[in-house]
């Protein structure tokens, strides 16, 4: 629809003997609707593995836009770690918690409504959290004097950027 084509519409239907009937409609264009528009966009961002991540992006559009998350190409759907929500005015949010290492890779917020679509993008870095160390045997453990004790546990891989290191506590 153009500006111009706002007015009133008529209808005639005219039958073969000559009666007609007629009908009115009268068409007003929305001024106020607008394709959505990126106030503030997503920003490039690091986060630590296993801490929380929220991103907030501002979009103006009328009527209001549905807005869409997407991370490595693929669509986000709310779950026990992800979420979206709005917030006051036209701020939108997600939020994903805890981050894993595999949430790395390009995000994109979609908004999309009757007047069109755009889109914004940024780069989600993820850094490992601080190393897991899990015992996989019992916490306590009897032996005599003088035998030999294995103990194992589970952790980063050796000759990364972490030190195993044993040490007699008290």
């Amino acid at each position: 629809t153009a500006s111009d084509d706002a007015g009133t519409y008529i209808c005639t239907a005219t039958g073969t003997d000559g009666s007609s009937v007629s009908c009115e409609c009268n068409v007003e264009l929305d001024k106020k609707a607008s394709r959505p528009l990126f106030k503030k966009k997503i920003t490039n961002t690091n986060v630590i593995e296993g801490k929380a991540l929220e991103v907030q992006v501002t979009v103006d559009g009328v009527p209001s836009p549905e807005i869409s998350w997407m991370l490595a190409n693929k669509p986000l759907v709310e779950n026990d770690r992800v979420s979206f929500s709005k917030g006051d005015g036209n701020i939108y949010m997600l939020k994903i918690n805890p981050v894993e290492l595999s949430d790395k890779g390009r995000l994109k917020c979609t908004a999309k409504n009757s007047q069109g679509e755009a889109s914004c993008f940024g780069d989600l870095g993820i850094r490992p959290g601080p190393p897991k160390v899990e015992m996989l045997c019992d916490a306590e453990l009897y032996t005599g004097v003088g035998e030999d004790v294995t103990l194992q546990v589970k952790g980063p891989p050796s000759g990364g950027k972490y030190k195993t290191e044993w040490s007699k506590k008290g």
